[in-house]
């Protein structure tokens, strides 16, 4: 938080979390999710399912398998997904 700081962060708040969950901090946890989602069966589904990594749908299997594992260490696009849900629903 003092290197924020020291940088010119405007504002600077610890979050209380339990995990660096959505960061770069979980890369090392990555191989292990990687080999647990290869060793699950994920069929394509039967209705779109949005990423939070990339606030877009999508029903493949190999896209979902592959977002989940980016989802570890990238940021949560919670309101662009919405948005895009709703726009979709229209």
């Amino acid at each position: 938080m003092e290197l924020a700081k020291a940088r010119g962060a405007k504002i600077v708040k610890e979050l209380p979390v339990s995990g660096a969950f959505h960061s770069l901090l979980m890369e090392s946890a990555r191989l292990g999710l990687k080999a647990a989602l290869d060793a699950t069966e994920i069929q394509d589904a039967g209705i779109p399912v949005y990423a939070n990594v990339t606030a877009q749908p999508t029903c493949s299997a190999d896209e979902i398998r592959t977002l989940l594992i980016r989802q570890l260490i990238s940021p949560v696009r919670w309101e662009e997904s919405v948005t895009r849900m709703i726009a979709d629903v229209r």
